[in-house]
């Protein structure tokens, strides 16, 4: 069955699409194009509210110096930390803090650079944060609500904003993944998405499922009783099949989009994948063990024609203090588990059958 009208019988929102590249070649580098601004401030004067999209909390997703280049990263991931600012009431001050958020790992901004002692950093890339901050100054007069792990972290704080938000105490709801579904306001008539390119580009086969997924689901936010909403959704690649399926809310054409194309490179539903990952925190005591394995597996090729075997490290190599290897099975016609039988899993080792993800 299929949901292909809404309770109230109002139309499907009108989604469009701004191009950030050409808000670049205008001289905006802010986060809001100028479509944005225009959207926002026709449905703020219409006294309507207002709910924006970005799946990426803190302030900037990369802190870099710019006299050397020096890149904060977690010391326990490798990978970019996170700048957070918050505003510390009994010091009555703002502390910036550098946050990893896969392993949770922080430490306070430097005022120096550790490496050259130069005081003058750059910031990449949009968080929450930093819309919040785009947006109080393009809408002073608007009231702006945030919704993301940083101001929902007690029990009851997630309710409390959206009872705030639901009684009209704030005209713009700015969130991550949490306010992307379930919810069900009458005023809200209008959705914007900062940057739907996140996620799109990643090395696995269902990145672009999951993005389609989830703006779907934000487009779903707007226009939900008595009139037709509105979507603004911003990217840099607005050539995208993807794009075109989510304006047009035509499920079944990027499913069968999808479909071909999953069929064309025998990946899942077309074939049965493992995952199998090996971890240590010494990276070459990982890599052997995921080599190790691969060779054995390659040796049952001779049994089961249809196994595929392929080694390739972690998108994330290092996390946790662990580094990680895979190891993936593909079989076309052979059951999983018949392979499985014929060699010995390593005790360190993660199986995942069919995995949700392969990065």
């Amino acid at each position: 069955a299929t949901l292909d009208k809404r309770i109230a019988d109002t139309q499907m929102p009108l989604v469009t699409i701004a191009n950030m590249k050409n808000e670049a070649q205008k001289g905006n580098y802010s986060p809001l194009s100028s479509a944005m601004i225009k959207a926002i401030k026709k449905t703020l004067a219409a006294k309507k509210q207002v709910v924006i999209f970005l799946n990426k909390r803190g302030f900037s997703g990369a802190t870099m110096c710019k006299s050397c280049g020096h890149n904060f990263q977690c010391q326990n991931c490798d990978l970019s930390m996170k700048l957070h600012r918050k505003f510390n009431r009994r010091r009555k001050t703002e502390e910036a803090k550098l946050i990893c958020h896969y392993c949770g790992f922080m430490e306070f901004l430097p005022k120096a650079c550790p490496c050259c002692k130069a005081l003058d950093f750059e910031f990449k890339g949009w968080g929450t944060q930093q819309v919040e901050l785009a947006l109080k100054k393009a809408f002073s007069q608007a009231h702006i609500l945030r919704a993301d792990s940083d101001t929902v972290s007690g029990k009851y704080d997630f309710e409390n904003l959206m009872k705030a938000f639901h009684d009209k105490k704030a005209d713009i709801l700015l969130g991550t993944q949490m306010i992307a579904k379930g919810l069900d306001f009458e005023d809200v008539v209008f959705c914007g998405v900062i940057l739907a390119d996140v996620g799109l580009h990643l090395p696995d086969f269902r990145a672009e499922e999951r993005v389609f997924q989830l703006l779907t689901q934000v487009a779903g936010r707007a226009g939900r009783r008595k009139e037709q909403g509105t979507v603004l959704i911003q990217t840099y690649h607005e050539d995208e099949p993807i794009f075109q399926f989510v304006k047009k809310h035509d499920v079944s054409g990027f499913i069968d989009w999808q479909m071909r194309l999953r069929k064309e490179a025998l990946m899942p539903p077309f074939s049965q994948m493992v995952k199998i990952t090996f971890s240590d925190p010494d990276k070459a005591t990982a890599f052997v063990m995921a080599k190790d394995f691969e060779k054995k597996m390659k040796h049952l090729r001779g049994d089961f024609t249809d196994l595929e075997v392929n080694f390739a490290p972690a998108f994330f190599p290092r996390m946790h203090n662990q580094y990680h290897f895979h190891v993936f099975l593909r079989l076309l016609k052979t059951s999983i588990n018949t392979v499985l039988e014929k060699v010995k899993i390593p005790e360190k080792a993660k199986i995942d059958v069919n995995p949700a993800s392969l990065l």
